[in-house]
C-alpha cells in the first residue's frame, strides 16, 4: 500500500504531465503570447487569452482551496505549472504577480 505522500506525488506528476501535453497542444493558440508588444490594448488582449486558457483548463486553479474556486492541491504545484509556462517562453504581464496573490479566478 502506498503512503498518502507517494499518492500525492504521483498525482502531482500526473497533473504536470497533463499540463505539458495541454501546453504543447495549444502551441499555435498561444504562439502570439511569445511576441512582445508596446500597445496596451494588445497586451491586455494577450493577457486575457492567457488567463482564459489557464483558467478554463483548470491549470491556474491548482494550489487554491476549493472554497475560493480552486481545485485544491499544493501551491508548489501552481508554481511548477507557472514555471513550465515561463520556460515555454510565454510572457506574463507585470500585473500577473499581484492578481495571482489575490484570487484564482483572475
Amino acid at each position: 500500500m502506498y503512503s498518502k505522500h507517494v499518492i500525492a506525488a504521483q498525482e502531482h506528476d500526473r497533473i504536470l504531465d497533463a499540463f505539458e501535453d495541454a501546453l504543447n497542444a495549444a502551441a499555435d493558440q498561444l504562439a502570439d503570447l511569445r511576441t512582445p508588444t508596446r500597445d496596451l490594448g494588445k497586451q491586455i488582449a494577450k493577457f486575457s487569452t492567457l488567463m482564459n486558457w489557464l483558467f478554463d483548463g483548470g491549470w491556474i486553479r491548482w494550489g487554491w482551496p476549493e472554497e475560493v474556486g480552486g481545485l485544491g492541491g499544493s501551491s508548489i504545484l501552481r508554481c511548477e505549472i507557472l514555471e513550465r509556462l515561463a520556460c515555454a517562453a510565454t510572457r506574463f504581464p507585470t500585473t500577473y504577480k499581484y492578481l495571482r496573490s489575490s484570487d484564482p479566478r483572475w
